[in-house]
């Protein structure tokens, strides 16, 4: 039998502090339509956080997200062009969350790409390779640039990649600037997978912390109320 819909109305309700229209259909020729169930799932506002990862040329920033995603590894990867994308749910206490995950090009003439692919991140990490001086100073520099362009609150990786090789870079010195600029720090290997689900796991269960026009939708949150000084 086909239905020609005349008349559509809607209902509001709340949920979770939230205003949903629901449309309620009536046809002219049936007392009653059949029912329609509607399942409201939690997993329909699942919390959405951007990731973006920067840093020099060559230090395994598309490793990285390749290892995460899909748990593999090549010697011979390609460098990024521009920016890559992939996104992948991962539970935590909270419940489940989707991470976003922005792999940027390192290269020099893509640099001025970054603040564009890297607006609205609620994470960012900065990788360098051990095995290179030049690339942790670089590194360095990638965050104070970062910083300039992330005024509000973000949270900080610095990531030294390659670890399962001998390091040049001293290690105490890396942590050292972690610290003093409130990064967290993490040493990983793209090529063993060392700690790569950790970082992501560690930033999914760090990132619904951060205020929501970051990324992340929290229809439960409250809004706190401010409470009256006197002078």
């Amino acid at each position: 039998m086909n239905i020609i819909i005349n008349d559509i109305s809607f209902c509001q309700i709340k949920f979770f502090n939230k205003n949903i229209y629901l449309a309620k259909v009536f046809h002219p020729n049936l007392e009653k339509l059949p029912d329609f169930s509607i399942n409201l799932k939690m997993s329909t506002f699942q919390k959405k956080y951007k990731v973006v990862l920067i840093g020099s040329s060559s230090v395994g920033k598309t490793s990285i997200v390749i290892r995460f995603s899909k748990n593999t590894f090549s010697g011979n990867q390609e460098s990024t062009i521009g920016a890559a994308f992939i996104s992948r749910d991962i539970q935590t206490d909270k419940g489940s969350i989707s991470l976003h995950v922005w792999d940027t090009a390192g290269q020099e003439r893509y640099r001025s790409l970054v603040p564009k692919y890297s607006q609205g991140a609620a994470a960012i990490i900065i990788v360098y390779d051990v095995t290179d001086q030049e690339s942790f100073l670089s590194a360095q520099e990638w965050y104070e640039e970062a910083r300039m362009n992330h005024p509000g609150k973000v949270i900080w990786f610095l990531v030294a990649n390659k670890c399962d090789l001998k390091a040049e870079v001293d290690a105490e010195s890396a942590k050292e600037f972690a610290q003093n600029h409130e990064m967290y720090y993490i040493e990983t290997s793209a090529k063993t997978g060392q700690n790569i689900q950790e970082l992501f796991v560690q930033i999914a269960n760090l990132v619904p912390k951060i205020p929501t026009e970051n990324g992340g939708l929290d229809l439960t949150a409250q809004p706190k109320k401010e409470e009256k000084k006197c002078c």
